[in-house]
């Protein structure tokens, strides 16, 4: 069984863009069109100090990302969670969020927050001590708000 790695990527970077892509044809088949525009972000969100964006990689090959932005000066937001199908059952959304949370931690956030559409990522991140919360940012597209202190 080969290693999972995590590194840090520009949000711009090709292998960066080649996973959104795929999230983002994923996320077309799920709502059956282009999701409503809603949870906008720039590659500036990513850009240090006031957040980052990780790609894990296994035997060479990006397999899932995860970007951390800044929401406030006490709190930030997970953005763009996403595994490759193949890749996933394999600890590698668990490592990217533990990941992105140690670098929350390092900047100082007292939270992270995040937003899903969907139940099958609702329960992994009740499992990784994310809880539930009102919406708090309007996107049209999810569901599900959740909030872990850290």
């Amino acid at each position: 069984m080969s290693q999972l790695l995590v590194v840090e990527e520009d949000f711009l970077a090709p292998v960066v863009q080649a996973l959104l892509r795929e999230w983002g044809r994923e996320t077309e088949t799920e709502f059956g069109s282009r999701p409503a525009r809603g949870s906008m972000v720039s590659p500036n969100d990513f850009a240090p100090p006031n957040g980052a964006f990780f790609v894990a990689m296994k035997s060479g090959a990006a397999v899932g990302c995860a970007g951390l932005r800044r929401l406030n000066d006490t709190e930030g937001e997970v953005k763009r969670l996403f595994v490759s199908t193949l890749a996933r059952r394999q600890g590698v959304a668990g490592t990217l969020l533990a990941t992105v949370e140690q670098r929350a931690a390092a900047a100082r956030f007292s939270g992270l927050r995040l937003d899903t559409n969907s139940d099958a990522a609702v329960a992994l991140f009740l499992s990784l001590g994310y809880r539930p919360i009102p919406d708090y940012n309007s996107n049209p597209n999810a569901r599900h708000w959740m909030e872990k202190r850290l």
